[in-house]
């Protein structure tokens, strides 16, 4: 699925607050019942049936809600695996620009031993000079 992490953080947030919200009114229903029940009201039943409603309805946005987190978690996972991915390569590239560095300064350092040994062989003051290789 792929829904960014901020639509995904917003559907989660609206979840929740669907989810407090019937928690509420399943509270309100809850203490309306009870104040029925002590008074052996005519509106018993229709209030259980809307509490059954509530439940039923809360049982279903705490699921969504589960759903949605699990979903922004695999998301978030993801994103975490592809800055491993990332951050290795990375490292990957620092490793072979040292390597690179260091065969340019080992390759200068010999070409200028091999320069000063041609000056002594030839007696020549000025020999040209080739510079390290270019990669």
């Amino acid at each position: 699925m792929a829904v960014s992490r901020g639509k995904m953080a917003n559907r989660v947030n609206a979840t929740k607050a669907q989810l407090i919200k019937i928690t509420r009114e399943n509270v309100e229903l809850k203490k309306t019942l009870a104040t029925l029940k002590k008074r052996k009201a005519d509106n018993y039943d229709g209030l259980r049936a809307q509490l059954k409603e509530l439940k039923e309805k809360l049982k279903n946005a705490t699921l969504e809600l589960k759903t949605r987190n699990q979903e922004l978690r695999e998301s978030e996972k993801s994103r975490s695996n592809r800055g491993d991915i990332i951050k290795g390569l990375e490292m990957s590239l620092e490793h072979q620009k040292k390597l690179r560095s260091e065969a340019r300064k080992e390759w200068t350092a010999k070409s200028k031993f091999l320069v000063e040994l041609a000056k002594k062989k030839s007696g020549k003051k000025e020999i040209i000079k080739v510079g390290p290789p270019k990669t």
